[in-house]
């Protein structure tokens, strides 16, 4: 479950670093970040690669039951409840959802 946040955040430190805006966060260290930022990534894809399919499926299922907690919050504070962005991966998560579910279903991937 903490696989693609942990993909993400490795990735965006290894953009800041290849991209210069690192030097906005801090002012050394940007080696350090930029080899911890390369292998947080290559270990991600590693774990992608080498967990089972059934335990990958079930993320963006796990991620949708969060959903009904961030739309309650998003009223309690008054905001907007999805901004375009946040709209559209909400619509590509639930398009995941229902792949995830055919493909157990239809038994192509099993408990």
């Amino acid at each position: 479950m903490v696989l693609p946040a942990y993909l993400t955040s490795s990735a965006y430190l290894l953009q800041l670093c290849l991209s210069g805006d690192f030097s906005k966060y801090a002012d050394k260290g940007k080696i350090s970040a930029l080899v911890s930022g390369f292998i947080g990534l290559a270990f991600c894809l590693f774990m992608f690669y080498a967990c089972e399919i059934k335990y990958l499926a079930m993320v963006p299922i796990l991620l949708t039951l969060g959903i009904p907690l961030f739309v309650w919050s998003r009223y309690q504070e008054k905001k907007v409840i999805f901004t375009p962005t946040e709209r559209m991966f909400f619509i590509f998560i639930i398009m995941l959802d229902i792949l995830t579910i055919i493909l157990y279903l239809n038994d192509f991937i099993k408990f």
